[in-house]
């Protein structure tokens, strides 16, 4: 770290330091859901064979919405595929679009 010269007529100075880099980036272990290559269908049949009128008779509300979420996510781990999330180096931002990056 190094003070340099003052900034005009005040009293803050410049600070200049260097932030040693190197080393490796951990590689991401993170899976997510691969919607384009999950089996709609099957989804579809694994959740409608449920006879939900059966199922969630009298019971609270909050009992219904675990049942529930159960269900689906049994159906969504049978049908949807997950894939290891790629850890790109240098992955551009959001908003800067393909489009955009063939006009720059």
């Amino acid at each position: 770290m190094k003070a340099e010269c003052s900034i005009g007529y005040s009293y803050h100075e410049i600070v200049n330091f260097r932030i040693p880099g190197g080393g490796s980036r951990a590689k991401s272990r993170a899976t997510a859901m691969d919607f384009r290559k999950g089996d709609i269908k099957l989804f579809r049949d694994l959740l409608g064979r449920i006879p939900w009128d059966l199922i969630l008779e009298r019971r609270k509300i909050q009992v219904s919405q675990l049942i529930f979420k159960d269900n689906l996510f049994q159906a969504q781990g049978r049908s949807i595929q997950t894939s290891r999330k790629s850890s790109k180096h240098g992955r551009r931002p959001a908003w800067m679009c393909k489009d955009l990056l063939t006009e720059i």
